[in-house]
Formats: structure tokens, sequence, C-alpha cells
């Protein structure tokens, strides 16, 4: 019952196929010495299933869409600074899953185009999304280091 629950979310079905690809990896090189032909057929199951795994992150940039209209609805607690880094946090992630499946269809010869193009853009958005989201977390460790001197400071006045 948690199995097919599991296989029925985007999350579960990756991480099954994770499983399916490196226990192929591991048994590749498990069967090196004993059995070759064995080990290279495990070699094709792994190289192939990374190139699967990769089709489940298709269209995975409408949930940072959704995310970022979901910020314009109701927006996250704290300054319209915060609201503002939420949404370049959210609009660096939906460049990467864009580039990122773009690169995924040119992989797969769906679009033709060399592939290698869209790395670069996505590895760009990913690197903007996280410093972005490195700098909303500073924000909110310094306003709960700002809240607990308060807090001492008003346990200290207290006799």
């Amino acid at each position: 019952k948690q199995i097919v629950g599991l296989l029925t979310k985007y999350e579960g079905r990756d991480k099954f196929s994770k499983l399916l690809q490196y226990g192929a990896r591991f048994w590749m090189y498990a069967l090196l010495e004993s059995n070759p032909e064995l080990s290279g057929q495990c070699k094709g199951m792994f190289k192939n299933m990374a190139q699967a795994r990769k089709l489940f992150r298709l269209f995975k940039w409408i949930n940072e869409y959704k995310k970022i209209v979901g910020f314009m609805n109701k927006p996250p607690p704290g300054s319209e600074i915060d609201l503002l880094l939420a949404i370049l946090s959210r609009i660096g992630f939906f460049g990467f899953w864009f580039f990122d499946n773009l690169f995924v269809l040119a992989k797969t010869k769906v679009l033709l185009k060399d592939h290698v193009q869209y790395k670069k853009p996505a590895m760009y958005s990913w690197f903007f999304g996280d410093m972005t989201s490195l700098v909303i977390q500073i924000r909110k460790l310094s306003r709960l280091n700002d809240e607990k001197k308060m807090i001492q400071k008003s346990i200290k006045d207290v006799p």
C-alpha cells in the first residue's frame, strides 16, 4: 500500500528509479570480474536509467510558476524585500527547470538543437536561485538573532 502510494508521486517514482539505477551500478562493479557479460548489461541499465530519470523532471518548471503566483496572492511574512527575494529565488529555479527541460528534450532528440547549449543557462539559473535563497535564510537568521537578544534583554530586566 505504501509502495503504491510512493510510486504515484513524482518523488516516489524518481526515488524508485534511482534505486534501480544505482543498484545496477553496484552490480556492474560487483560482477566486473566474475561475470563481465552481466556486468555489461548492468552498465547499460545504469546509463539508460539515468536518461529515463531525466524525463521525470519534464514540466517541473510549472511548480515554480505556481509558487511565484502563490507569492503574489499570499506574500511570505516579512517586508517587501523578503517578497522580492522569494520571487527572485523562484525565478532562478524556474529558469533552471526550464533550461533543464530543454536540455533533456535536445538530448533525447525531441529538439533538434545541441543539448550542451542549455546546460550553462540552467546552472547559472540554479546558482542565482540558490544565492537568493541563501540571502533569504541569512535575513531570517538575523531576525531570529534580534528576537533572541530582545528576549534575553527582557529576561534580564525582570527582577
